[in-house]
């Protein structure tokens, strides 16, 4: 609903990313396990991952399955979540990448799904930073915790066909790097190391 200002004119909301949880991965390093399916004080690490996002007010959640997706897809079946399932998971996290961008009609954000520790608080506090950016120069909007680059990533709409365009393992490092050196980026310190935190092998938990 549009924001009224004092004048009685109406000035309407910056729109709320899409937001892309990455949750597809083998989950080698676990074992016979799947990583996003064990318990974290009480429930499992995708769900908590998910909950982050739903309790931050995204209205648009996508998760990006593959290995065990319906063990995944039962788990967040009561969570308000859409899911595209990616046939070529075992090619590398480009490939989930690239089928989310399938959805995106807006700017989004990206995260994996192995970050329990992530707060809801945080992921609020980006999605007001990237709404109120410098649209002329922020592109991307990366959150840091002790000089570290986390997770999730803001990207501006018009980078969907560079994500697209990616290929194998290595996620989208290579371009964020490039944006940070151009000065696109916008860099926002959080006190969460939950920004960092991933599971995975079982000592991580």
């Amino acid at each position: 609903m549009p924001a009224s200002t004092a004048l009685g004119s109406e000035v309407s909301l910056p729109k709320t990313p899409i937001a892309l949880i990455l949750a597809a991965g083998l989950s080698r390093r676990m074992g016979r396990d799947h990583k996003l399916l064990l318990r974290q004080k009480g429930m499992t690490i995708i769900e908590r991952t998910t909950c982050a996002f739903i309790q931050a007010g995204f209205e648009d959640i996508t998760v990006i399955t593959g290995y065990g997706h319906e063990q995944i897809e039962s788990c967040l079946a009561k969570m308000p979540v859409h899911f595209i399932y990616n046939a070529d998971y075992r090619e590398g996290m480009a490939t989930s990448i690239r089928a989310g961008m399938h959805s995106v009609t807006g700017d989004f954000s990206i995260c994996p799904g192995d970050l329990p520790w992530l707060q809801s608080t945080t992921v609020r506090t980006l999605k007001c930073a990237w709404q109120a950016r410098d649209l002329t120069r922020h592109r991307v909007l990366i959150p840091v915790f002790e000089q570290q680059f986390g997770h999730p990533v803001f990207f501006a709409q018009d980078l969907a066909p560079s994500l697209h365009a990616l290929r194998g393992d290595v996620g989208a490092r290579n371009l964020l790097r490039a944006l940070v050196d151009s000065d696109h980026a916008l860099l926002l310190e959080v006190e969460d190391p939950g920004i960092l935190r991933d599971v995975d092998t079982p000592q991580d938990l």
